[in-house]
């Protein structure tokens, strides 16, 4: 049934998806891959950093690598902006070396996004790894 249904609908589905789940899905069936592809899912983007820049499936950087010619939003946000004492150093440098490899990937892409959105972001607290990340940001953004 599901594979009956017109693209343009699923197209509209798909849209409600994070970035994760519409990743997933493009692994369900050859259909849904190609619909998971159109442009237009891609436009704009959120990265939760604290969820999407992991170790093991970097899945920031799978999505700049099969996706990032048709994003043109990055939104750049944390689920949690108060990093809690509980993150390891070893955690949160992964994710450091994560994002950095994200932002280098959206560079070698050379990737025209027309807008970065930062949300959530608490600079407040001395975290181990927002220098790097900074650091990519910034060298991305120049």
């Amino acid at each position: 049934m599901w594979d009956q249904l017109p693209e343009l609908i699923l197209i509209k589905i798909f849209h409600h998806l994070n970035c994760e789940d519409r990743f997933s899905i493009a692994c369900t069936c050859t259909n849904w891959r190609h619909v998971v592809a159109t442009p237009e899912l891609w436009r704009s983007v959120t990265i939760l950093i604290d969820r999407d820049l992991t170790s093991g499936f970097p899945l920031a950087t799978q999505l700049a690598i099969k996706y990032g010619e048709h994003m043109r939003s990055l939104e750049l946000a944390w689920t949690r902006p108060h990093v809690s004492s509980k993150d390891t150093r070893h955690s949160t440098n992964v994710r450091a070396k994560e994002g950095i490899d994200f932002f280098e990937e959206i560079q070698r892409k050379k990737i025209q996004l027309r807008e970065v959105i930062f949300s959530n972001w608490f600079l407040g607290t001395d975290w181990n790894y927002r220098g790097k990340i900074l650091w990519a940001i910034t060298h991305f953004l120049t």
